[in-house]
């Protein structure tokens, strides 16, 4: 399987390097443009937001008056949590789906490979990836950071990035069970995709309107905290690993039984 695993990971390293460079662009900016702000008079015109939009974020005005709040209020809190799910759900849609599509798939099977080793190699080629992703991300924000002398804590700006993991993670297990039965990549993009972002919209309107709050208990997203200034929770991260573990076992039995077309 590992020789799987190098296989799949040495082909999407190009994608992977310039997924982590451009989350690091984004850092760069938002790091660049909290240096030139004055803090204290963004936090007061932050103060006229309604509340339940602030809440929807997990961001405060206080929250502004630091590189780690103002990380977590303009990209952690709304735009990389959606962005990233695209990641390993791309990945898995190319290494199963697409693969069949191409017919390269045929190829691999061809080969003395049990079949339980494609998904598994997929998922951990994946996770590799988004680790790489991450600590790019991470390297390039925080640096960015001394170079603009504002304040970051590695080990801060390393707990927000992977944070981000468990739950593209998740979704990934979700690409990963569709991947199994299904004979497009498109089928496989559209359906974990979707549920990514139907994930994320429900979650955001649950928290911007009270009468739908019941949205923010049934998502994913409910286990996704604000760790870069709070810290990794433990209980949220080990819950969205189990269920993509989960989902990638799932996803075994159904491609054992899915007949390849040659």
């Amino acid at each position: 399987m590992i020789e799987l695993v190098r296989h799949q990971h040495a082909r999407r390293l190009r994608s992977t390097l310039v997924w982590g460079v451009s989350f690091g662009l984004l850092g760069l900016m938002m790091v660049a443009v909290f240096s030139s702000i004055d803090t204290a008079t963004f936090a007061k015109a932050i103060e006229a937001y309604p509340q339940s939009l602030l809440d929807a974020f997990g961001i405060s005005p206080d929250s502004y008056t630091t590189t780690e709040g103002f990380l977590q209020g303009e990209l952690m809190s709304f735009m990389l949590p959606l962005a990233i799910g695209f990641y390993p759900i791309l990945a898995a849609a190319r290494a199963m789906a697409g693969a069949e599509q191409n017919r390269s798939l045929d190829v691999v099977l061809s080969q003395p490979v049990p079949r339980w080793q494609v998904p598994v190699s997929t998922f951990v080629a994946f996770t590799i990836g988004l680790l790489e992703i991450a600590l790019l991300f991470t390297v390039i924000t925080w640096a960015s950071a001394a170079a603009f002398g504002v304040g970051l804590d590695f080990g801060d700006m390393l707990a927000g990035a992977v944070n981000l993991l468990p739950l593209a993670l998740l979704f990934g297990g979700i690409a990963l069970v569709v991947s199994a039965v299904a004979r497009q990549s498109s089928v496989v993009t559209g359906v974990a995709g979707g549920a990514l972002v139907l994930a994320y919209l429900a979650d955001t309107a649950g928290k911007i309107a009270t009468d739908i709050d019941w949205l923010t208990k049934i998502t994913p997203f409910r286990f996704y905290g604000a760790a870069i200034q709070d810290g990794l929770d433990a209980g949220d991260v080990a819950a969205l690993v189990a269920g993509a573990v989960l989902l990638c076992a799932i996803s075994v039995p159904l491609f054992r039984r899915h007949d390849v077309r040659a």
